[in-house]
């Protein structure tokens, strides 16, 4: 007898896996027994509650592991049935998993049963987590003795177990090798245990502190909770710290050096003294005393912290044209007190750079260098270049090609863009000078001066230019000859010859130099080759030699100058000397010259001579370097005229040219004490480079420099020596007088033997004893000034007059007076703001932020500023009313107010009252008309359509707001822009309305019919007034008349056509489609477009395909237009015009096509003809 087969689970051991970790489960594990003779049966396991902590996965034939709901004991017996733990949190209990299923073995299932997981949970232990102690800013290693991490339950190697950094430390750098770990950045516990962590403070640390970061570990996608490392910041108290930034000063100006800018302490707080080792180049240090500001130290060598502290340091600068500055100290501990030093502790001190950066200010005139002659053709042109006209200005930072030259009218000429003669020049700058961009053309008079005007765009000075006419020529202006050894070779060059020429030479090409009779014994040389001719730009170039040829003492040579049409000889000798006989000159005499100022002066041989053991003094060539910078050099011709300094070719002249008194200094720029110039020497072969030449200049004018002072409101004041200074060394121990040109307004200057007296005049002796007094009159002015000359009748000169200000230091002893206290109007519920109209009060010697009113709470409202309108306050000032932030929050009754006194902090104002009255804005939609559009257009909204108005009538710029809470459905709002674009708009206000630039555009043709409704909902408001939600309706039909359209079809544009030609008419030209909107939907697809022409075109042909259109067949539908189109043929007739009319109707598809007897549209198709 057979027994029935059945089944049951021989293994169900359950498996043992790490949380994050995978583990298979095997036969050993999970199995079934059959019983009977049936064994090759499949074995299926359906999983009826999946695990809570992880999942069931298979293995497919790829290798991929899937999470599975059933699987096979053939799976299970091949390894490819697991658990994988994906719980990533971690688990503070022992909990165990396990998941449910069923067997089902060819239909025949068990009961459910349970498979247990045991999990070892991952637990984290942090070992370590010590406090890195950071002593000084060096980089500090993080390691595991200051952090270190471990599992429990799952062991993990270093490498695997991480740090996840939440939020890095602020003080300092958390680094991994030198890559800066940042929010979310990973490191492991290996690379702590490798020395890879470590912590680089931003700064050393000044005082006790500490720095944090927090962090979590991570192992196998599992997170712990978060922990913080601290980082100890322990401060050395003797360490020096150093404050020194760059001071900053204005030319001429001082400057305080404090604390924020010089400063050196230690954190036991040691007192330092310091010693200037070098003192500052450009200006001095001072230190200031204000118990007696008459009293200071200049130039000082020692200073305490103290006069840091005390901002009693001072750095002043000397006016000069520097950009920089520095000085050195050094800075050493006294101790922590001033009783001395520490002599067990090692001396602390420090050296320190200060610099110092100027601002240049523009205080220098600009100065002329270049004064001479304009010579040009008489009825001819020329340049004008900076040989002929040059300007400087002494200040460094000021570029001399950005001055601008603004002339008056020209008695005898013009002056003219040189690109374009057309155009003339009314004003100029320097570079165009330099690059060569203005012309003077003459007409008129030989001789002539004219104005000019040379500003650096704060001071201007004013000059002659003065142009001389004549027939062209070319003078002779150098002529120096050479010196050159025997056998060898000397260049020649502009130093040696050049010329002058009134004519217009653009270039040095120009200027052309001729052979015409060669010297006897040498030869001339044009770059290394014999050549009768070359340039002036050779000249320049040194391509021009003289080669001796070894014969003879001396020798010449006879050349022609050719400039243009005009031509002129020259001899130019040559003095040989003796090889191994040449010596450097020797500078004899080279004393400073004394020269009144705008006056010339000689250079005499007493002063200024050169000689030498193998030649004579009258051979030696002095060659003008660099030229003077507050006059000119000129040196007279023997036609009479003079040669000022080129600065393209620098003036020269010899020793004879001194001895006779041909050259002169000619001083031009006023208000200068020195001048100088420098000269390269040389007798043909050698050169002595750098000579100065010194020029003292005695003032035209007594040099008077005063300085402004302060005096305390009501007070006097001495009038010092420094206030009205002579620098000059020439006028020390003049007993001048100083005479007051204008007096003080506010103020008398009287003398302490006199009080009470007004002075207009008093000695500069009376100065020195400090005799003489300002004394002010007590009024509320905060600023006074006299103008004062100083006049010596010995020497016949008077100063410049010049005026001192005087500051007055007010004094608080006036009480404030309400100027404006008017009822404010308000709206209910407003927020409006106070105005100095509304309410305004005045000090005389008060500031408006120094008035400050008191309030108590308002009756009706509160007060707030402008920035914070819920923020209640009681107090406030008149600054705070002038600037427009004070306002007034209405809330309550309609009339109220608040009273109030105003103080000066020192005087109060009688207490008043201001009154607030409220009124209601009440907002009306005036017109609400429904707008008409034709599909698919866009017509603008105008306030015929649409007006919001309010009963504020008392203003013109109240603005009303549309705000739209439901946008149309078909269609949507625009707004116009300025350059005709347009956006989407949802708000907008009545003035946008007014103006046309609020527009609908129809957009959803599909859904809209023949006829449709579209609407948008919107708010009017006007704060504080609104209005609740109203509605604007739209209605879109093809019916309504649309300005410039003659059609209610989609398309009927007409068509133009060359005469004797044919065009297609399409779809775009001619489209009646709109039509079927006429039906209700269901029927419009058994209904087609169908045209009959009713009146044939007069001069052509309508054809379709290869048929004409007549009055017999006289159809054609919209389906024929959208996919051939139809032809309009023209019959080459002399007309200009054509067009054919039809009847257009929507007709069914199962009926023949037959115009109906009303229900159809009759319009005309317009066709131009061009010849």
């Amino acid at each position: 007898m057979a027994v029935p087969w059945d089944f049951e689970v021989a293994k169900r051991t359950g498996v043992v896996v790490p949380q994050g970790g995978t583990v298979l489960i095997t036969q050993s594990n999970l199995s079934v027994e059959v019983n009977g003779e049936r064994h090759e049966m499949e074995i299926h396991y359906d999983i009826t509650h999946p695990p809570q902590f992880g999942q069931i996965q298979h293995q497919g034939s790829n290798g991929e592991w899937k999470q599975v709901s059933t699987f096979s004991q053939h799976s299970i017996d091949h390894s490819q049935v697991r658990y994988q733990s994906t719980f990533k949190e971690v688990q503070q209990e022992n909990a165990t998993d396990h998941f449910k299923f069923i067997v089902n073995i060819e239909g025949k299932v068990n009961k459910e049963l349970v498979f247990p997981v045991a999990i070892r949970w991952l637990k984290f232990i942090l070992l370590k987590n010590v406090p890195l102690e950071i002593k000084n800013r060096n980089k500090q290693v993080l390691s595991s003795d200051h952090l270190q991490a471990a599992t429990k339950g799952v062991e993990m190697a270093k490498r695997n177990l991480h740090f996840k950094l939440l939020t890095p430390p602020k003080k300092g750098k958390l680094l991994l090798g030198n890559k800066v770990l940042k929010e979310n950045s990973i490191f492991s516990q290996k690379d702590i245990t490798d020395a890879k962590i470590s912590y680089e403070p931003q700064e050393r640390p000044r005082e006790d502190s500490q720095d944090t970061f927090r962090f979590l570990i991570i192992a196998k996608h599992i997170e712990s909770k978060e922990y913080t490392f601290r980082i100890n910041f322990k401060a050395d108290k003797t360490r020096i710290i150093l404050t020194n930034k760059q001071l900053l000063v204005k030319e001429g100006e001082g400057k305080l050096i404090t604390k924020s800018e010089l400063f050196v302490q230690t954190l036991d707080n040691q007192i330092f003294q310091y010693k200037v080792t070098k003192s500052p180049q450009h200006g001095k240090l001072k230190l200031i005393s204000f118990s007696d500001s008459l009293q200071s130290n200049d130039s000082i060598t020692t200073f305490m912290d103290q006069d840091i502290e005390g901002e009693r340091l001072m750095y002043i600068h000397d006016d000069s044209e520097t950009q920089w500055d520095e000085f050195f100290v050094v800075a050493s501990a006294k101790g922590p007190s001033q009783d001395g030093v520490d002599l067990d502790s090692e001396p602390l001190f420090t050296e320190i750079k200060v610099t110092i950066s100027v601002e240049l200010k523009n205080d220098e005139r600009p100065v002329r260098v270049v004064d001479k002659v304009f010579h040009v053709v008489r009825g001819g042109q020329r340049l004008l270049t900076l040989a002929d006209l040059c300007y400087y200005d002494p200040d460094l930072d000021f570029d001399d090609g950005q001055l601008l030259y603004i002339r008056r009218g020209i008695p005898n000429g013009d002056l003219v863009q040189a690109s374009d003669p057309t155009q003339k020049l009314y004003q100029f700058r320097q570079q165009d000078l330099q690059e060569g961009r203005v012309l003077f053309r003459h007409w008129g008079a030989d001789s002539a001066r004219f104005v000019l005007f040379v500003t650096d765009g704060v001071h201007y000075t004013p000059s002659l230019f003065e142009v001389s006419v004549s027939d062209p020529y070319v003078y002779i202006a150098n002529n120096t000859g050479l010196l050159v050894q025997r056998g060898k070779d000397s260049y020649l060059t502009t130093a040696n010859l050049s010329i002058t020429t009134n004519q217009d030479v653009r270039t040095d090409f120009e200027v052309k130099f001729r052979v015409v009779k060669p010297p006897k014994h040498g030869r001339v040389l044009v770059n290394n080759s014999v050549s009768h001719a070359f340039s002036q730009h050779d000249l320049k170039q040194r391509h021009v030699t003289y080669r001796h040829d070894s014969i003879g003492n001396f020798d010449m040579f006879n050349l022609s100058v050719q400039v243009k049409d005009v031509s002129l000889e020259v001899e130019v000798y040559i003095r040989v000397s003796l090889e191994g006989h040449q010596h450097h000159p020797q500078v004899l005499h080279s004393k400073t010259f004394i020269v009144e100022e705008g006056k010339p002066v000689k250079l005499s041989r007493r002063k200024i001579q050169v000689g030498s053991e193998d030649s004579i003094p009258s051979e030696a060539v002095f060659i003008v370097r660099t030229p003077p910078m507050h006059g000119y050099l000129q040196k007279s011709t023997p036609e009479g005229s003079s040669v000022g300094a080129n600065e393209k070719s620098p003036l020269s002249f010899m020793q004879q040219d001194v001895d006779e008194g041909n050259v002169l200094y000619v001083q031009t720029a006023p208000d200068q004490r020195q001048d100088r110039f420098f000269l390269d020497v040389t007798n043909g072969s050698q050169v002595v480079s750098g000579v100065e030449i010194l020029l003292d200049i005695i003032p035209k004018w007594i040099p008077l420099e005063v300085q402004n002072f302060t005096v305390q409101e009501g007070g006097s004041r001495a009038i010092l020596e420094d206030y009205l200074n002579i620098p000059s060394k020439y006028f020390e121990g003049l007993d001048c007088e100083f005479v007051l040109l204008e007096p003080p307004k506010h103020g008398y200057v009287e003398s302490s033997n006199s009080p009470r007296i007004k002075l207009m005049k008093f000695t500069r002796k009376q100065v020195e004893n400090e005799l003489i007094f300002y004394v002010h009159d007590d009024s509320e002015e905060l600023l006074d000034n006299f103008t004062i000359f100083a006049n010596s009748s010995e020497l016949g000169k008077q100063s410049v007059p010049q005026t001192l200000f005087v500051t007055i230091e007010s004094v608080n002893d006036e009480a404030p007076v309400i100027k404006a206290n008017k009822i404010l109007q308000v709206w209910v519920n407003s927020i409006t703001e106070i105005t100095r109209g509304d309410l305004c009060a005045e000090d005389e010697d008060s500031f408006p932020q120094d008035l400050v009113y008191w309030v108590t709470p308002p009756s009706n409202g509160h007060l707030a500023l402008k920035s914070a309108p819920d923020k209640r306050i009681q107090n406030f000032t008149q600054a705070q009313i002038n600037e427009g932030q004070l306002v007034f929050v209405h809330s309550g009754a309609m009339s109220g107010g608040f009273s109030f006194q105003v103080t000066d902090g020192l005087n109060l104002a009688p207490r008043q009252i201001f009154s607030i009255t409220a009124r209601a804005l009440i907002i009306s939609l005036e017109m609400n008309r429904r707008l008409s559009v034709f599909p698919g257009s866009t017509k603008p909204l105008s306030s015929c359509d649409l007006k919001a108005v309010t009963n504020d009538d008392s203003t013109g710029n109240r603005t009303v707001t549309f705000t739209v809470v439901s946008s149309p459905r078909l269609g949507r709002l625009l707004r116009m822009n300025s350059d005709n674009s347009t956006e989407d708009v949802s708000i907008f206000t009545q003035y946008l309305v007014s103006e046309g630039l609020i527009l609908y555009q129809h957009m959803d043709l599909e859904n809209t019919g023949w006829t449709a409704e579209d609407s948008f909902t919107f708010t009017v408001s006007s704060p504080p007034a609104a209005l609740s939600p109203e509605e604007f309706y739209i209605t879109i039909s093809y019916e309504i008349p649309e300005p410039g359209r003659q059609s209610y079809l989609l398309a009927n544009t007409g068509v133009a056509v060359k005469e004797g030609d044919k065009v297609l008419i399409d779809q775009s030209k001619l489209d009646a489609s709109n039509l079927l909107f006429q039906l209700p939907e269901p029927q419009r697809p058994s209904y087609e477009i169908w045209f009959q022409v009713t009146s044939l075109p007069h001069y052509g042909t309508l054809i379709i395909g290869e048929k004409n259109i007549t009055k017999e067949k006289p159809h054609f539908s919209q389906y024929i237009i959208n996919k051939f189109g139809i032809i309009y043929l023209h019959d080459d007739s002399e007309s200009q015009a054509d067009n054919f009319t039809f009847a257009v109707w929507p007709n069914q598809k199962s009926k023949s096509v037959t115009k109906p007897e009303a229900d159809f549209l009759e319009e005309m198709f317009n066709i131009t003809v061009t010849p």
